[in-house]
């Protein structure tokens, strides 16, 4: 089956691109879709005959039809655990007056409807579908790459009947792959009400979550609940133009200061603020929150001061969609020392350097925050107090890579050179006599 909804995936890929389209441009609507033939199960075909053997839908026919019905939205936005009214753009007037638009996603409708897929099909095919946009370089700060998404599994590891959150989800990639096959709550929130909507309708159909869905900046209102896990991947460069009092109230708490714009420093202390007691926060963040001076260096002492640091994770260049240096920060209560990983000693690179980590990697990796276990060559355990001393938490300060130096005698290169030479000799001499004609 799984095969099956590679090569489905690949026919949508492919309708967008001779269309002139990026998946992207059709997301929402395919999960929208993909929704309500979960929602109506083995009755899919019925609903869907309207669409086989079209190659348009006038604009008439999109609106008036049951694809775009106001109580199939309703009823889908309640099931997504959005907020009333969160769908109803996904039929957006300049799209749909599009004579090439309707055309496309025609083709896309009556490729699904001919397609005989149960509920894990569906969810299989909608994880085909957004991992070929987190893979893609348009995907950028939408989504995040799917092995950094891996090793945020592995460091959350979440649990049945946790409450989890992720305040800048994105279109839920990463939450996806940390919450895959858990019975859990998940609340998701992001600015962007379009990555909102894609990010319920994907989680609705890949997993069986008790699902809260938000609009607007996670760090200006305090958290109604807390949470056992809050995952998130930081927007890079983010600043607020003027602070409001529950983000001053927080910057006081978490950071010694009432007066820090950085993005980094108030996801950061909104995180914090969001977590249960015993509660793990892991972050996905720029390098130069690791090292940064001024208030940034103000507010790394107060969380060592906290003993709310509990990991660092260097990640090799290159992993995620920016050219931007991360590494990912695990917090939590009641630390008297941090674990550094190197996670380049976890991840393998394949043909064209793709990266990926297997289950036994992640498996280590879990160990590996969860005892804070020390493992020759890819965790060291640091003091609280040298930490103190140095003030940069970056993997590099504390750790050197040292480098094996062989020596060789003067007369074992000269032996090597010789009998290079002596071959080289060789395939001249066969090359001489070669004929190039008969």
């Amino acid at each position: 089956m799984e095969k099956n909804n590679e090569t489905l995936s690949e026919k949508i890929i492919s309708i967008c691109k001779e269309n002139g389209y990026t998946l992207p441009a059709f997301l929402e609507q395919i999960l929208y879709v993909m929704n309500i033939f979960s929602d109506v199960n083995l009755e899919h075909n019925r609903f869907f005959k309207y669409f086989v053997g079209l190659t348009a839908i006038k604009h008439d026919e999109i609106l008036t039809s049951k694809l775009f019905d106001t109580e199939v939205i309703s009823r889908i936005e309640k099931q997504c655990g959005c907020i009333e009214g969160l769908l109803s753009n996904i039929n957006a007037p300049y799209r749909s007056q599009e004579e090439g638009w309707m055309h496309t996603f025609a083709n896309i409708l009556e490729t699904i409807a001919t397609q005989p897929l149960d509920k894990e099909g569906a969810k299989n095919l909608a994880y085909q579908l957004m991992k070929t946009v987190c893979d893609g370089s348009h995907a950028k700060s939408m989504v995040t790459n799917t092995i950094i998404a891996e090793l945020e599994s592995a460091v959350a590891d979440i649990k049945d009947g946790e409450e989890v959150c992720d305040g800048t989800v994105g279109l839920g990639y990463s939450l996806g792959v940390c919450a895959d096959n858990k019975k859990c709550q998940l609340t998701i929130n992001d600015i962007d009400d379009r990555n909102v909507r894609d990010a319920a309708l994907y989680l609705n159909l890949i997993g069986d979550y008790e699902l809260d869905a938000k609009v607007g900046d996670f760090t200006i209102r305090k958290s109604e609940k807390k949470f056992d896990k809050v995952v998130m991947n930081i927007p890079f460069g983010t600043k607020v133009k003027e602070l409001n009092g529950h983000q001053v109230d927080i910057l006081i708490k978490y950071m010694n200061t009432d007066y820090c714009k950085d993005g980094d420093v108030l996801f950061t202390a909104a995180g914090l603020d969001a977590l249960k007691d015993k509660g793990r926060l892991v972050l996905v963040v720029p390098q130069s929150f690791l090292f940064k001076q001024g208030l940034n260096a103000v507010c790394r002492e107060r969380l060592r001061s906290l003993n709310l640091l509990r990991a660092v994770i260097d990640l090799p260049a290159g992993l995620d969609n920016t050219r931007v240096k991360t590494s990912m920060l695990v917090f939590e209560k009641g630390n008297d020392d941090v674990i550094y990983v190197d996670a380049s000693k976890l991840i393998n690179r394949g043909r064209r350097s793709e990266a990926s980590i297997t289950l036994e990697n992640k498996r280590l990796l879990t160990d590996i925050i969860n005892e804070k276990k020390e493992v020759e060559g890819i965790s060291h355990k640091v003091s609280i107090g040298e930490i103190k001393e140095i003030g940069d938490w970056s993997y590099s300060r504390y750790f050197k890579e040292e480098t094996e130096v062989i020596y060789r005698s003067i007369e074992d290169i000269n032996k090597d050179i010789n009998e290079c030479m002596e071959q080289i000799s060789a395939i001249d001499n066969k090359i001489g006599k070669m004929q190039l004609f008969n």
